[in-house]
């Protein structure tokens, strides 16, 4: 969803380990993987863009955390062959 919307930068990271507002908390472990385990899904883009995926994102994210920061970004480059 969020590439069709033309956002500059996505990465998401997935916990090994975590626990939320009911203090349960999700592990992996060897002989079992976890399917609640934490995710992080960091977006960069224009303060405008961004604005217009928050209902989107509502809509989809039923628990958690989200959270927003102004960034400084160095260095961004865009190649058009990949």
């Amino acid at each position: 969803m969020l590439k069709n919307d033309g956002m500059a930068e996505v990465t998401v990271f997935r916990g090994i380990a975590g626990f939320g507002k009911h203090s349960h908390f999700h592990t992996t472990s060897i002989l079992q993987l976890s399917t609640d385990l934490p995710i992080l899904l960091e977006i960069a883009d224009l303060e405008e863009k961004i604005d217009k995926i928050k209902p989107k994102l509502d809509e989809i994210i039923t628990q958690g955390l989200i959270t927003e920061e102004k960034i400084k970004i160095i260095f961004y480059e865009y190649d058009k062959k990949t």
